[in-house]
Formats: structure tokens, sequence, C-alpha cells
């Protein structure tokens, strides 16, 4: 059977044997492919299969004349949005790590006692979601997403909130520090 058969015959029927049969001479190729953008054999195989799970609809809806150079560019499209979409997550994975690296200021770097009253003096003059966000994230060790179901707000809130309240307590703390060592 052609592949313009196989693709009319499962447009009518919706029987998986013909997508099968479409399908199954370009997983090598679509392997290839997909291990030459994402560079991880594991995500490789699990982007062939996600490809054949998201040709059930596609098949349907495209009117398609070369089945194998359009195969190629939907399985480069699945790699790059995959792609994009780790870097978008990527990104606010790793903002915690940010959050907690030793270069940046951090409430629990705080060594003497001086320090913490300051500190705890310039956690009291943050806004109320600010602090209800850095005691949750920097104490109570809970995740952006925790955060901003337990207060109700969105994520984007919560990010907000920690970031200010952390660079207020900073500046606080260097204020108050500069004024505590004129006297």
């Amino acid at each position: 059977m052609t592949e313009a058969e196989n693709i009319a015959h499962y447009k009518r029927t919706g029987d998986q044997k013909y997508l099968s049969d479409l399908y199954r001479p370009y997983m090598t190729l679509i392997y290839g492919t997909c291990l030459k953008y994402l560079k991880n054999p594991a995500q490789a195989e699990d982007a062939v299969m996600d490809i054949y799970i998201a040709l059930k609809d596609k098949v349907v809806r495209h009117d398609i004349n070369n089945f194998s150079a359009w195969i190629y560019r939907i399985s480069v499209n699945h790699c790059l949005e995959k792609l994009r979409t780790e870097k978008r997550f990527g990104d606010r994975k790793n903002e915690a790590e940010l959050m907690y690296s030793s270069e940046m200021f951090h409430p629990n770097d705080v060594n003497k006692e001086e320090d913490l009253q300051i500190m705890e003096a310039c956690m009291l003059a943050l806004s109320d979601t600010q602090q209800q966000c850095v005691k949750c994230f920097y104490y109570e060790k809970k995740s952006y997403q925790e955060i901003a179901a337990q207060l109700s707000i969105r994520y984007a809130q919560v990010r907000s909130a920690i970031q200010n309240g952390r660079r207020n307590i900073k500046n606080c703390m260097i204020s108050k520090k500069a004024e505590y060592h004129e006297q």
C-alpha cells in the first residue's frame, strides 16, 4: 500500500494499523533527527513515541502530499518545542538555586547576633505578602508553587515578592548597619 493510501485509509477508518504502517519505516529517521536536536538518547526515544501519539490527530487534520518531508518537519518542530519548554521551565527550576546561591545575600547566612537582630527588624518592615513569601521560601523551604497555593496568589506574585523582599531586607540591613556603626 502506498503512503497516500495508508493516509486515506487511516483518515477514513481510524485504524491504528494504517498509521503504524505509515510511521514504522520512518522511526529510525525520526530517532536520528530527535537525537540530533535533543542530544539525549532517552529523550530522543521518548520523542519518537510522543510524535507517534501526536500523529493520530495531526494526520487527520492535515493534507499530506509528501509524508517523509512532513514527518521530518513534525519531528523537528516537536524537538524545538521540547527544547523551548525545557528552557522555559528550566529557568524556573533554577530560580531556587539562584536564590540559595552563596554569592547572593541569604537570610540563613547570618553569623552574628547583631546581624540577626537587624535582619529581624528589616523583615518586620516588609509588606505582609513579602514577609509571608520570604518566610515560606527560606525558612519552610517551600517552592514558589507551594507558596502560591498556600497564599492564594499567582506564581509571578510569589516570585516578585521574594525577589523584592530579599532586596528590601538587604538594603535595610546595609542601611541599619551603617547607622549602627556610625553611633
